[in-house]
Parts: C-alpha cells; sequence; structure tokens
C-alpha cells in the first residue's frame, strides 16, 4: 500500500514529467499549427501522459489528505484514552481507602503474659510469638545475672514489650511479617567494672498470618527486656490485605533502660 509519503514523492515526480510532456505538447501543436498537419498517435500519446501525470497527482493529494485525517483521529483517540487512564487511576486513588486496611503498631509495656491478658480479656494475645525471641533474652540474661547476683531471679523475668496492632482501615488483613530489631547497650559504669560488650544488636522475625478485621486489634508480646540494661526496640515489615496487596509498615521504634543493672552492684 502507498504510504502518503511516497504518494507525494511520486507526484513531484510526475509534476516534472507532466511539465517536460506540457511542452513537448505545445512544440508538437506549434509544429503542426505551422505545418497545418493533423495529430498523430505520438500527440496522443503525450496527451494521455498528461492525463495520467494528472489522475496520480489528484490520487496522492487525496491520499495525503486522508493519511492525515486518520492521523489526526488517531492522535485524538490516544489522547482521549490517556485521559480516561489518568481519571480511572484517580477515581481508583481516591476509593482505595474505602476497601483499605490500615494498620497501627503501638508498643506497650507489661509486667508479664498474665499481665497482658488480665487487660486483654475480650481480646486475642498471641502470647505464642515471644518465643521467637527468646534467645535475645537468655543470652543478655546470662552474660548480667552473674555479675548481678543481688538481683532476685524473678526481677529478670520481669518486663515484657508488646505491641498493639490495630486495623483503622475498612478491609481486613490476612497476613503480617515484621522484623524486631534488638539493640542492647551496656552502661558506661557497668563496662569500667567488667569485660562486657558494649553493645549487642539482634533481629527476630515474626509471622502472623491471623486475620485481623476492620476496627479490631490483637496483641503481640513481643520480648522480655528484664535483662537489658538499655535496649532499643524498632519494627519494620509489611501486611497484606485479602486481595493479597501489599502495604510498607511505618519504621516504629521505643528505647528504655532497667536502673538495676546500670550501676555494678560494687558501686551501688
Amino acid at each position: 500500500m502507498t504510504s502518503a509519503a511516497d504518494s507525494l514523492t511520486l507526484t513531484f515526480n510526475n509534476i516534472r514529467a507532466l511539465a517536460d510532456s506540457i511542452n513537448a505538447l505545445n512544440l508538437r501543436v506549434n509544429n503542426i499549427a505551422s505545418s497545418k498537419n493533423e495529430f498523430t498517435l505520438e500527440d496522443g500519446y503525450f496527451i494521455s501522459q498528461i492525463l495520467s501525470a494528472l489522475v496520480l497527482i489528484g490520487y496522492a493529494i487525496y491520499t495525503a489528505k486522508t493519511y492525515g485525517q486518520i492521523r489526526e483521529q488517531t492522535g485524538v483517540i490516544t489522547r482521549q484514552s490517556n485521559l480516561l487512564a489518568e481519571q480511572t487511576k484517580q477515581i481508583i486513588a481516591q476509593t482505595d481507602h474505602l476497601t483499605s486496611p490500615r494498620l497501627t503498631f503501638e508498643f506497650e509495656k507489661y509486667n508479664d503474659i498474665q499481665d497482658i491478658k488480665s487487660k486483654h480479656i475480650s481480646t486475642d494475645v498471641l502470647d505464642n510469638q515471644i518465643a521467637h525471641s527468646e534467645q535475645i533474652f537468655l543470652k543478655s540474661k546470662k552474660s548480667l545475672q552473674p555479675l548481678f547476683t543481688n538481683i532476685l531471679e524473678n526481677v529478670f523475668q520481669t518486663g515484657i514489650y508488646a505491641v498493639r496492632i490495630y486495623n483503622h482501615g475498612n478491609g481486613a488483613v490476612k497476613k503480617i511479617n515484621f522484623a524486631l530489631k534488638v539493640t542492647i547497650e551496656n552502661s558506661q559504669e557497668v563496662l569500667s567494672a567488667y569485660t562486657l560488650s558494649p553493645l549487642d544488636e539482634s533481629a527476630v522475625d515474626f509471622c502472623i498470618k491471623k486475620q485481623l478485621q476492620s476496627q479490631k486489634y490483637f496483641i503481640v508480646p513481643l520480648i522480655n527486656i528484664g535483662a537489658f540494661p538499655k535496649y532499643k526496640l524498632e519494627i519494620t515489615g509489611e501486611y497484606f490485605d485479602i486481595g493479597e496487596k501489599q502495604y510498607i509498615i511505618q519504621s516504629e521504634m521505643v528505647e528504655g533502660e532497667n536502673s538495676y543493672l546500670l550501676i555494678p552492684p560494687a558501686q551501688a
């Protein structure tokens, strides 16, 4: 199929050929007029060339015009499609909150698991999750308990941080994955008296495959902090709705200390 550009090229070439034919025909007519001869087959051939060139010129002009109209209409359709896609995207963004979950993560401190359950009788307490961080607690306790012989066993066992996960959105949550980063720091007084690591960092992963409905919450016990002199806890992660759409958890952090582990017994 001849394109508009090809048609225009044909037009220019045929215009030149047409001009040459007209000049030749004009010369022939003058010769005939001067010699009073009649038109020959050669004269007819010249005329047919002129007519063919005129037809081709007309076809090229028509093709170029039609191509331009098609291109213009295609541009209009493309612009309208892009506009519709953008409007659809805006509508989805504006109405997304109507069906999406929105979780908040709030750190809360308790004495122990029983303390948590007594304060949240009608709420799910996922107390089995604290087992993930038990090794971090035991490691710190093992390094400090021999040094702080004046501290009773139950003191090391007192103090649990949990996180309240609340769904403020309008859709249910299917799964929650988050990491708990734990930073434990010894005081300068303890470091000057004992050979200990000044800083210890650990991380533990939690995966909660339990649906959390809209306007509901549950409590997740995270870690026992009774054996941490100074500590910082940080949560990062993601959660998924029923349709497997991913949402990022904004970093949540809490810091604290246990004063009974900041000063060595000899200096107390």
